[in-house]
């Protein structure tokens, strides 16, 4: 499943792009539920839930504050 990779200097690769997280707020607002479409998008579903958390963190950065917002707002 999706897992973020340290790159070098240890900072993190997101699997989160753009894409990827447009594709899973239009299911989300189609009507998945988490697990649902974690297997849709090919990642695990504790990584979405991450990723949301990461998002909601007081020092949110980009990709994740905006997915996260996104997110709630489609659920």
């Amino acid at each position: 499943m999706a897992k973020d990779q340290p790159r070098k200097g240890g900072e993190y690769a997101t699997k989160l792009t753009d894409e990827l997280g447009s594709a899973i707020i239009a299911s989300v607002t189609g009507g998945l539920f988490d697990q649902q479409n974690a297997l849709r998008h090919g990642v695990d579903v504790t990584t979405i839930k991450s990723w949301i958390d990461r998002g909601l963190d007081e020092e949110a950065v980009e990709p994740y504050k905006g997915f996260a917002e996104r997110y709630i707002k489609a659920a």
